[in-house]
């Protein structure tokens, strides 16, 4: 019971115990309802374990003072509820009359014992709506560690309540300072407790900071060291190397190969010992190459080589990562290949693993330890990314609500569907409908790229991702933008009800309801209170009707 409030929880055992009993004792339409256990559980909790009890409760005169806002969650949660034949929602003129009224429905004559008073100011009951905590936030991703300069990097924010509770709605400021202030943040509600950050660093060593709500947080700020775009991070253990060029048998890294000339012959005698061993099967040559050129050339060889030094900082070994799906590529395109005794390499190494340890030129790569796993790894990634091909996933793709940040991610893939690993493309992302929107888009450099948008006018709209001209795979496709919630500011009146009228005739006038940015409303149920008072002052009596 009142796990929420974590290790912050200020009740006894035999408080837990009795507040258990108590929610026990609810009526069995109580208990049915989920939202309306679930809210009672939290009236309850408040009263026996909040660590802020000191704020709302009154112990001299047994009175718990609860604010309207929780009021009108805890009637919105139990209105469908049954109570003598008739809900709580037509039995209850609002939640105040529901909350003055709350006894009745509950095991004793107040809530644990205590009198509910309904005041709205800062010392009120107001459920577990906790205030963001910059203490509990947390944040983690790629863009706090060392990279390479003008590559687009990213983390995520995400929000804690006092109790260390993950928030589950937006709304907080977030502010992201680097210091020497070089370069600009961006970052994005996600409006589910969580905050995206996107970045492009310039060269140098910079301490990043968090703030929510003007808070700094407790964790960082961060070190962070960002390398010129065309260093190479790992090369011969201790001094980065400039790349002079691309490679003739690598040059689909292009201007960004971390080898230079004088790695060429020893591309060129791995590339031949390859040729000599597994020269039967020219699909087999061509993995390997690859692989060859992904040890010497490939710019992200930080992410998947560990070096090992020895005494003097000495290079033992290169422990180099291999992706298990291009281990599996390799083995599949290699098996049959018949070697010196006549043994198929299926029959010398019996799984894909085995080989991909094995099978390279020792004489060539005797420094080299190669592994095979599923992260910070090679994976081969040579040929362009395949529109057709690549996919996007999210619930932006669904719609959104009018003036809410909506997000989905493209995954970037090549013609043969394998997962692109690098960053680079230029996708076009258009909504198309009541208006036109243009979605941002951020590359993460890891054939992932971030999308989102925001409309703030409701309709359908169709959903345009291409690269290149070229439409991704399920697209165009459709979405919904749905309108905001309720704005009494917004909503239109008109009618000539509101002008003149006959004596014992109706008069009618219109209420349409709409949203902050003017959108109408899809659905009824909002509750206009319509007053009419005559020359004496009268009230007439007014009859609305929810379409």
């Amino acid at each position: 019971m009142c796990s929420f409030y974590n290790e912050l929880s200020c009740c006894t055992y035999r408080e837990a115990i009795n507040t258990e009993n108590w929610l026990q004792q609810l009526s069995s339409e109580i208990l049915a309802s989920d939202t309306c256990s679930q809210q009672m559980e939290v009236l309850a909790c408040g009263t026996s374990c909040s660590p802020s009890q000191q704020f709302y409760l009154n112990e001299e005169n047994h009175e718990l003072v609860m604010c309207y806002s929780f009021c009108r969650n805890l009637f919105q949660s139990c209105q469908d509820v049954q109570v003598n034949q008739t809900t709580v929602g037509d039995k209850y003129s609002d939640s105040i009359d529901f909350c003055r009224n709350l006894t009745s429905l509950l095991p004793s004559q107040s809530v644990m014992g205590y009198q509910i008073i309904l005041r709205d100011d800062i010392s009120c009951y107001d459920g577990l709506d906790a205030e963001t905590s910059s203490y509990y936030t947390q944040v983690q991703g790629r863009g706090l560690y060392e990279g390479l300069a003008e590559f687009g990097y990213s983390f995520v924010i995400q929000t804690s309540d006092d109790f260390s509770n993950d928030r589950v709605l937006g709304g907080d400021l977030i502010e992201v300072i680097a210091e020497p202030p070089a370069f600009e943040f961006s970052s994005f509600d996600n409006m589910d407790g969580t905050y995206s950050v996107f970045f492009i660093p310039e060269e140098g060593n910079f301490s990043i900071s968090v703030s929510v709500n003007g808070k700094t947080l407790n964790e960082g700020p961060f070190q962070v060291g960002f390398l010129p775009p065309t260093t190479c991070p790992l090369k011969h253990g201790i001094l980065p190397l400039t790349p002079s060029g691309p490679q003739e048998h690598c040059d689909y890294y292009d201007q960004k190969a971390c080898c230079n000339s004088e790695e060429a012959p020893i591309i060129e005698e791995a590339e031949q010992l390859i040729a000599d061993a597994y020269g039967d099967s020219e699909e087999c040559v061509s993995n390997f190459n690859i692989l060859v050129c992904g040890i010497h050339c490939d710019p992200r060889q930080s992410e998947f080589v560990n070096i090992v030094l020895g005494n003097q900082n000495q290079t033992i070994a290169n422990q180099f990562g291999i992706c298990s799906d291009f281990c599996d590529t390799l083995y599949e395109s290699c098996k049959d290949v018949e070697l010196d005794l006549g043994f198929t390499i299926n029959e010398v190494y019996l799984t894909a693993q085995d080989f991909c340890t094995m099978g390279l030129p020792s004489s060539v790569y005797q420094n080299y330890t190669f592994l095979v796993r599923d992260s910070s790894c090679f994976n081969g990634n040579v040929y362009p990314t395949s529109a057709p091909d690549s996919r996007a996933s999210g619930t932006g793709l669904e719609g959104s609500i009018a003036g809410n940040t909506a997000s989905f991610t493209i995954q970037a893939r090549d013609i043969y569907g394998n997962v692109r690993t690098s960053g680079g493309d230029n996708f076009q992302i258009v909504l198309d409908g009541p208006t036109t929107e243009i979605a941002r888009v951020f590359d993460l450099g890891d054939g992932t790229y971030s999308v989102f948008y925001v409309s703030t006018v409701s309709g359908t709209y169709n959903l345009n991702i291409t690269l290149n001209g070229q439409h991704i795979f399920g697209s165009p496709s459709q979405l919904v933008i749905y309108p905001a919630e309720f704005s009494a500011s917004k909503t239109l009146v008109f009618g000539s009800g509101l002008v003149t009228g006959l004596v014992g005739v109706l008069s009618p006038f219109t209420i349409v309801a709409r949203d902050r940015f003017g959108n109408e409303l899809l659905h009824g149920g909002q509750q206009f209170d319509i007053k009419v008072t005559g020359p004496q002052k009268q009230k007439i009596p007014v009859l609305c009707v929810d379409t």
